[in-house]
């Protein structure tokens, strides 16, 4: 009894009224052990609905297009990042192209207004180019800021800047001979939006309506969180721009797993066939 009244007392929250379902998804699933509802309003929660950007989903069941408000979209980029002389903040003129873009026709769409759009953008130098360039566009309202500005908020629409084109040398460490096998992998420490299991949640989870992520694909894969992240987005047919060369391997191999599973299907069916059919 007496351990019992000292044991702390642990709280879990997992009635969610921030996001939709979808948005939480992976971040359930990975932080949460699945448990995370979707508590808030759905007229709320589903207001990017239609939006132009958002590929169409195709009904895999009779192969038809329908469009539905799968809340997510990864835009892939194959920029550069860079920094001035006197700064080591990284930023992505490629991507400030990209979300300039994007806000753009959000605004445009009448479904939010400039003050309903958060950006989060990894780097503080990406985040002071993006608030000229927005400022520049008459768009100065969208809330621009870095991961921990965004702590504890909420915005309809979050559009996120990963600025990485690829993986500096003094954060990459290479681990040779695993399982007797030569595998290489990348162990990262925390490198802007990578890395770090906390800001990726708190990023990914601002948006209600929607979460728009703008990146370089093959360099976000090497990521757990990322790679999770963009494998669910991929599997809704709405991944588009730059596409990833190890998101497109792995599609292959389940076109071909499926393919292996239709074969062995026919097969086993047409031996059935066999079997039952009258001597």
């Amino acid at each position: 009894p007496g351990d019992l009244q000292s044991a702390p007392l642990v709280f879990f929250l997992y009635k969610n009224y921030r996001s939709h379902k979808d948005i939480l998804h992976v971040p359930s699933n990975m932080f949460y052990d699945g448990l995370l509802e979707e508590c808030g309003d759905p007229t709320l929660l589903n207001v990017m609905k239609g939006w132009e950007m958002l590929p169409c989903s195709t009904n895999k069941n009779n192969n038809t297009s329908k469009s539905t408000h799968f809340p997510l979209l990864f835009i892939g980029v194959n920029g550069r990042h860079e920094h001035e002389r006197e700064s080591p903040s990284y930023y992505n003129k490629d991507e400030i192209v990209e979300v300039v873009r994007v806000c753009r026709s959000l605004i445009a769409s009448n479904k939010v207004s400039a003050k309903d759009i958060g950006v989060i953008a990894a780097y503080r130098h990406q985040v002071l180019k993006l608030r000229i360039a927005l400022r520049l566009e008459q768009m100065s309202n969208v809330n621009v800021g870095s991961v921990e500005d965004f702590q504890g908020q909420e915005v309809k629409v979050v559009v996120i800047s990963t600025v990485l084109s690829s993986l500096p040398h003094a954060y990459v460490r290479r681990t040779m001979k695993q399982q007797q096998h030569q595998q290489q992998q990348i162990a990262l420490t925390s490198l802007g939006l990578m890395g770090s299991r906390r800001r990726f949640n708190v990023a990914v989870t601002r948006g209600m309506s929607l979460c728009v992520v703008v990146g370089q694909p093959d360099v976000l894969y090497v990521d757990s969180c990322w790679k999770e992240l963009i494998e669910y987005i991929d599997s809704n047919d709405s991944c588009i721009g730059y596409p990833c060369s190890l998101l497109k391997r792995l599609r292959q191999e389940r076109l071909d797993d499926d393919a292996l599973l239709s074969q062995a299907v026919a097969f086993s069916t047409r031996n059935d066939m066999v079997e039952k059919s009258p001597p």
